[in-house]
């Protein structure tokens, strides 16, 4: 059964991804070969890659104008542009997000809810 992950912010919407798996590997390996979702009413296709190498692996959130891509390991997690700048970062269990970016926000609201960083995890340690 597929899922539609919405976030609301004040009543309208902020992010959401459709037609995805419920949280897990099924929607990681969905992610992985691309699923569409929005940030603030834009659309964006959402694609992911998995490897043994931190540098390699990465959740992808690609709008026209702007990418957001996380990457990191464990608890431990960056957001980058598309040229590889640093926008935000999770250190432990704590988010450090630009205030009024709502583009990030949103972006990690689902990173966050929909368990997506099983994706940037090692994929052998996962397995235990």
């Amino acid at each position: 059964m597929l899922e539609d992950w919405k976030v609301l912010l004040d009543g309208g919407d902020l992010a959401e991804i459709r037609g995805v798996a419920p949280p897990g590997y099924a929607m990681a390996a969905q992610v992985t070969r691309g699923v569409r979702g929005s940030l603030l009413n834009d659309d964006v296709a959402v694609t992911a890659a998995n490897s043994l190498f931190a540098s390699k692996s990465f959740v992808r959130f690609s709008a026209e104008d702007r990418i957001l891509e996380f990457r990191g390991r464990w608890g431990n997690m960056s957001v980058l542009d598309g040229s590889g700048g640093l926008l935000a970062r999770k250190r432990a269990l704590a988010w450090e997000i630009p205030d009024g970016d709502m583009r990030i926000f949103g972006a990690t609201a689902i990173v966050e809810m929909a368990g997506l960083e099983y994706i940037l995890r090692n994929s052998i340690l996962s397995a235990f």
